[in-house]
């Protein structure tokens, strides 16, 4: 039994209201995009884990062409894992080889698909069976290995015989505004420190999976099901309501426990401060020494959050992804067009580590090429500094203009020294 969700909640907090990174302003595999308006820069991610409800309509997931499939196909025969049954998990899917960070595990085209604008119907038995005699008739409609590949996933809501709705809402992910079942994907277990992260790619029609670290031989492939900056009972209490189960991952039974909280609620915090941060700077304006300040300030953040980051998830490019983003938008919001340049570089390896070749990935190497193009840096209002009394003499560089270098310096150093970028398994 698995489904996939959004990475992170109020902790780094809808990215995880329930992100590591922010509910305000994004979701777990996060995809940002800025809107047209006045709040350009914001960082949108969509709606993650979707309980199925009973629908405006029910249809026929929309197909990948021919060519994707047959990659599919491809990829599910060489995926390098396979599904066995776990001790106290059911079935899950455990590697067959070695698996480097950012490799593609696994790219499927979904097998059902419905809209998702009316509430959940888990509570309101006569919804729950018109969803359930809806949901049969477009099983029914499947070829027949569809159907059995259908009606082998879990139900976590049905005692005794399975009920269609019961496997759906078990199983579904919410991707653009539809609950969309991939069989394969249902078969990755959840971890609070999960080692692969999911991507809907809306362009292909595809859902991918990536490695989020290195992975060896006869390892579990997890996924993670809610937010990833949240306390450990908070999880808990969202497993057990939406998918009937407690987690036993490393996060949350080792002696570790109060320690993991600690580093995710700190790291939800900082991650409202950026949140607050992105809203109140569109509107200001600063002087030049308050932009260089600030800048300091914010590299020094974003090295402390990315530490935080490696030492409770390892490298995770989607979270790792998201956090460079935001720093890369908010030093735009200042004026400073270089640092922000080495930011987007560093959002661009990470996406593309997590999820490959997307829309997003190609954002990103626009912003790379010349960050100038994002709609930030147009809203940046950077005033001249009131002429001092000795203005006209010429000055040394003082330690507070230098800050901001030293300060990318020592993060970039700290970055090198706890974390391999490539993550090589070798």
């Amino acid at each position: 039994m698995a489904a996939v969700a959004r990475w992170g909640s109020p902790v780094f907090s809808q990215a995880f209201s329930s992100s590591p990174f922010g509910a305000s302003r994004r979701t777990v595999w996060h995809r940002w995009k800025t809107d047209g308006a006045r709040r350009r820069g914001r960082l949108i991610r969509p709606a993650a884990l979707c309980f199925a409800s009973l629908l405006a309509g029910l249809k026929r997931a929309p197909r990948a062409s021919m060519r994707q499939l047959a990659a599919c196909q491809s990829a599910a025969g060489d995926a390098g894992f396979t599904v066995k049954a776990i001790d106290g998990k059911g079935l899950g899917a455990l590697a067959t080889a070695p698996i480097r960070r950012g490799d593609r595990v696994l790219q499927e085209a979904p097998l059902i698909c419905m809209d998702t604008n009316q509430t959940s119907a888990l509570d309101d038995q006569t919804a729950w069976q018109a969803l359930d005699e809806l949901l049969r008739k477009q099983v029914a409609s499947l070829r027949s290995d569809e159907e059995a590949r259908f009606w082998a996933l879990g139900d976590a809501f049905t005692e005794g015989e399975k009920t269609a709705a019961g496997v759906f809402c078990t199983n579904a992910v919410s991707c653009e505004g539809q609950a969309m079942l991939f069989p394969q994907t249902s078969r990755m277990n959840h971890s609070c420190r999960p080692n692969v992260v999911h991507s809907w790619q809306g362009e292909d029609g595809l859902m991918v999976l990536h490695a989020t670290r290195a992975i060896q031989p006869g390892e579990e492939l997890c996924i993670c099901y809610v937010p990833g900056f949240l306390s450990q009972e908070q999880r808990q209490a969202q497993l057990m309501r939406r998918w009937r189960f407690s987690c036993c991952c490393p996060a949350c039974k080792s002696e570790s426990t109060r320690r993991s909280d600690e580093l995710r609620l700190r790291l939800a915090a900082l991650d409202a401060q950026l949140s607050a941060q992105t809203r109140l700077w569109q509107s200001r304006s600063f002087t030049a020494s308050e932009a260089e300040a600030k800048e300091s300030a914010l590299l020094s953040q974003v090295s402390d959050m990315t530490e935080l980051i490696l030492a409770e998830f390892g490298p995770h490019p989607a979270i790792l992804c998201q956090l460079f983003y935001d720093a890369f938008v908010l030093l735009l919001l200042l004026g400073r067009a270089r640092s922000s340049g080495r930011m987007i570089r560093l959002a661009l390896e990470e996406s593309t580590a997590a999820a490959g070749p997307t829309a997003q990935t190609r954002r990103f190497k626009r912003f790379a090429s010349d960050p100038r193009t994002h709609p930030a840096f147009s809203m940046s209002r950077i005033l001249a500094d009131e002429p001092s009394v000795e203005a006209g003499r010429p000055k040394k560089a003082s330690g507070k203009q230098i800050a901001p270098l030293r300060t990318w310096l020592n993060f970039v150093l700290r970055l090198v020294l706890v974390w391999n970028p490539r993550g090589s398994s070798d």
